[in-house]
């Protein structure tokens, strides 16, 4: 009951905190946009903005040093951040996402969807599927690929996933060749009509599986 509470305070300081920073973008005063942002930071984190926009996701999470719904309220407050630190310093015309603030901001959504068990905030899914057609998933952190990789797969996105998959085998990425093989053994149990119609028939998936296991490195295929 008290982490709830707490969540939902935080969330509830987060929201005030994104008002006041729509009015002062209205009226063009980005400086004083961007110190709201870094005082959120502070205050809902205990860390200055700069000092996580310069750390790495996986720095950032052991920092925070928590974990399930406490950890995806926490990723959910820095998708916000890092969303709103990216508009304000893209420069006119630029596209998104070509700046890292994109990146972190959908790692931190899809960690906040990953590790929710109760949380999860009302625009978190709007919030994802505009990030994600704004990335170049091929282009992120491999850390990012992987949560990307387990959201397309729970959203049934299996050609989408797919793609991931063999990117993150090719880097040889954790415990890939396990996550894979699960991958496609669950597809495989489907039947051949429901193959047919997401767009992965038998043959080409169980060539698909064949050129996966071949990216793995010796021993792990």
């Amino acid at each position: 009951m008290l982490k709830r509470d707490f969540i939902m305070r935080m969330v509830d300081q987060l929201s005030r905190v994104l008002i006041r920073v729509m009015k002062l973008k209205e009226e063009q005063n980005l400086p004083a946009a961007r110190q709201e942002l870094g005082d959120a930071s502070r205050r809902l984190l205990g860390v200055n903005l700069e000092v996580l926009e310069a750390l790495d996701e996986e720095q950032i999470v052991n920092l925070l040093n928590c974990d399930g719904d406490l950890l995806a309220a926490h990723a959910y407050v820095l998708g916000e951040l890092f969303r709103e630190s990216a508009e304000l310093t893209r420069p006119e015309k630029a596209p998104h996402k070509t700046l890292p603030p994109w990146d972190k901001a959908l790692h931190f959504y899809l960690l906040s969807w990953y590790k929710s068990r109760e949380f999860e905030a009302a625009d978190l899914p709007a919030r994802l599927e505009t990030l994600i057609d704004l990335a170049a998933p091929l282009h992120l952190p491999a850390s990012t690929k992987l949560l990307l990789f387990r959201y397309l797969t729970a959203r049934e996105q299996f050609a989408k996933a797919e793609d991931l998959l063999f990117d993150l085998a090719e880097e040889e990425y954790g415990n890939i060749a396990e996550i894979g093989e699960e991958f496609f053994a669950a597809l495989l149990r489907k039947a051949d009509a429901e193959l047919r119609a997401i767009g992965l028939p038998r043959p080409e998936l169980e060539e698909d599986l064949r050129h996966f296991r071949k990216l793995l490195p010796p021993g792990d295929s």
